[in-house]
């Protein structure tokens, strides 16, 4: 009898539970719907949340070149599958359902959120998204977006003088047959902070996905800007490897899984092959193109830059000065302060004509000016005029070093003679060719291997080329021919060079545009090595009787026009001197202590009236003489001993001066 009861209960219980619990379970459904849609929108934004944390890794690993898991890879197809079959019944859960619908959609909801549950129990179950079986370590860490913008100075930004070039770049970078942009300009003139408003523009106008900017400085380490690269992608296995050709497989790699990406490297000085060496794929050749900017100071790196990269089609962009009035504007805004004293406003005049157009000048002196009188006003300006970095040496120290930095980077010492020599005119001089060929006449470090005077022109003509190009020279103006006729250097390129020239290993004493009205003795005599003397365009009136200058080679006193005569000994022990120049003076004779100068190769007497009873026959006596200039020079009859210099080469050039002088 009990079995019998123990049966019938046993039936009983499976009949309810087939029953009765469905019952209650559909009931539920039906009374807790709205609970359950609730939770499952919960559950999905907290499975989104779960989501976005892996996809972070998993980004992070990509970026580093790592293999990912296959149950991570997996977990990510479902949690996309799920999350965008909730967005499809969205509309099931979030309006008032109707009667017959709301069991089919509470039982829906309660199994989504089991199901959810799971996924991202799962999701926070990985500690490493990466396969450790083709990997060599774990995902790195946080590492910084691509998306950071630099800091940009907004002192230089939206001026006129800007807009224009960095219309000219972003039209370059735009172009889709342009694979590699060069920007170049002298030290200081602000390439930096252009290139960081070209990064931001870039990124607003959606014309690349990402943007790599680091920078390269004098001492090109394939190595380092490897790793510079390789930090900003995120790329931290490159540092496990030391083989720079297999970093650059790796770099190559990441870069290819950017759709569009710019490299700019900044501070270039030297020029390599950006696939091979470092891992840049750039140019027409690679199916997924990454663009390159360069920047450098010299346009020569740009060149040969796109020669070691033959397959890039290159555009080089030059930035120049700044404008008056956008010099004006950036340096009262570094000044921020009211100028109205018609002092000030002279004295800012004055330094910012001074400046001449370079930002990095007018950005550190106006803010050297702040909350500063007028005597410390007044001051800079004097010693700006009279090219005096020496008093000014920490206010422009960092403007000084980027100019120095392209001097020391000058490829030869005959580019740097050439350089000193350019710093020996005056201030805004427009330097003529053949008047510079006169003074480097005196280095036998630029013409010891040269024959005749057409050599040193062609040597000259080089040189200045590749000073044009290195940005040392600011202008110059060019023949029909297309040859440089003509340079000039802008005034703080001019003061450094000075400041250069004045080292003891130079030994070029320079003080132009001074006013100085005496021979500076005490200056030179303090110079043990005194090779050069520039004293061009000053008042000096008196010279000394005899100066002890036995190993000057250059010595200009081009206009010095109070100065009437030169003492009969001045000349008496400088037997060294190779060249000289006493054009635009006021002289009317020459010394007999002329003679004295053996070895004298070029002599400048243009614009001297001689026309008085003077005897000029001492110039016979110079039998190493090559170039005798006498530009408008008065004459009255042409001393008969100059057919005696059997080394002249500029006779001809002689003889056309003689005729347009005769014909005045």
């Amino acid at each position: 009898m009990d079995a019998i009861v123990a049966a019938l209960i046993g039936v009983g219980a499976e009949i309810f539970k087939m029953t009765i619990r469905p019952v209650v379970r559909q009931f539920r459904y039906c009374t807790r719907y709205k609970k359950y849609t609730e939770r499952l929108a919960q559950e999905v934004d907290y499975l989104k949340q779960t989501r976005m944390d892996v996809d972070q890794k998993v980004e992070r690993a990509k970026r580093n070149l790592e293999f990912i898991m296959p149950p991570v890879e997996a977990w990510l197809v479902k949690v996309e599958n799920e999350i965008n079959q909730y967005q499809g019944n969205l509309h099931l859960y979030v309006r008032n359902a109707e009667v017959f619908q709301i069991p089919y959609i509470g039982k829906g909801a309660f199994k989504k959120i089991r199901l959810i549950d799971e996924l991202i129990t799962e999701g926070k179950s990985f500690k490493s998204v990466i396969d450790e079986g083709k990997n060599f370590g774990n995902v790195s860490d946080f590492f910084p977006s691509l998306d950071v913008m630099p800091t940009i100075d907004q002192d230089i930004v939206d001026l006129p003088s800007r807009e224009f070039t960095k219309n000219q770049v972003m039209a370059a970078l735009k172009d889709e047959d342009t694979y590699s942009v060069g920007i170049y300009g002298m030290g200081g003139i602000g390439k930096t902070t252009l290139m960081k408003q070209v990064w931001k523009q870039v990124r607003e106008e959606n014309v690349f996905d990402a943007v790599v900017m680091i920078t390269v400085s004098e001492n090109a380490d394939v190595g380092k800007i490897q790793v510079d690269i390789a930090n900003q992608l995120g790329l931290t296995r490159l540092l496990e490897v030391s083989e720079e050709w297999k970093r650059s497989i790796m770099l190559s790699r990441r870069l290819k899984q950017e759709n569009r990406i710019l490299v700019i490297l900044e501070d270039l000085w030297t020029d390599f092959n950006l696939s091979c060496s470092v891992g840049i794929p750039c140019g027409r050749n690679n199916s997924n193109v990454c663009k390159v900017a360069i920047t450098a100071t010299d346009v020569e790196v740009c060149q040969k830059f796109k020669l070691n990269n033959p397959s890039t089609n290159q555009t080089n962009i030059e930035v120049r000065v700044l404008s008056r009035e956008d010099s004006m504007h950036l340096f009262m805004k570094n000044v921020s302060e009211v100028v109205d004293s018609p002092d000030l406003r002279k004295a800012a005049t004055d330094i910012v004509e001074e400046c001449n157009g370079l930002p990095l000048a007018l950005v550190t002196l106006g803010r050297a000016m702040i909350n500063k009188g007028i005597p410390v006003w007044t001051s800079t300006a004097s010693h700006l005029k009279r090219s005096n970095l020496t008093m000014l040496r920490e206010t422009l120290s960092k403007v000084a070093a980027s100019f120095e930095q392209s001097y020391h980077h000058l490829e030869n010492n005959i580019l740097k003679k050439c350089f000193l020599f350019c710093c020996l005119f005056h201030k805004n001089c427009q330097i003529d060719i053949d008047q510079l060929v006169m003074y480097v006449m005196s280095d036998e470090t630029i013409v010891a291997d040269l024959e005749t005077l057409n050599e040193v022109r062609g040597r000259v003509q080089t040189v200045l080329d590749k000073l044009i190009n290195s940005c040392l020279i600011l202008s110059y103006t060019k023949k029909n021919n297309g040859i440089v006729s003509s340079v000039t250097m802008h005034g703080i390129v001019r003061d450094v060079g000075i400041k250069i020239a004045l080292e003891e290993k130079n030994g070029f004493f320079v003080s132009t545009d001074a006013d100085s009205s005496t021979w500076p003795q005490r200056e030179i005599s303090k110079m043990r090595n005194c090779l050069g003397v520039s004293l061009m365009k000053n008042k000096i009136s008196m010279l000394p009787q005899k100066p002890e200058l036995p190993g000057l080679l250059v010595l200009s006193l081009q206009q010095n026009h109070p100065l009437k005569r030169i003492p009969d000994g001045f000349f008496s022990s400088m037997d060294a001197l190779v060249s000289l120049d006493i054009s635009k003076t006021g002289i009317s004779s020459l010394p007999s202590s002329l003679s004295f100068l053996v070895n004298l190769k070029s002599l400048c007497l243009d614009c001297c009236d001689f026309r008085g009873p003077t005897n000029l026959s001492v110039l016979g006596s110079l039998m190493k003489l090559e170039i005798l200039s006498l530009f408008e020079c008065c004459l009255s009859t042409l001393p008969n001993e100059i057919g005696e210099l059997r080394n002249l080469k500029s006779l001809v050039y002689l003889i056309i001066m003689i005729s347009a002088f005769h014909q005045m």
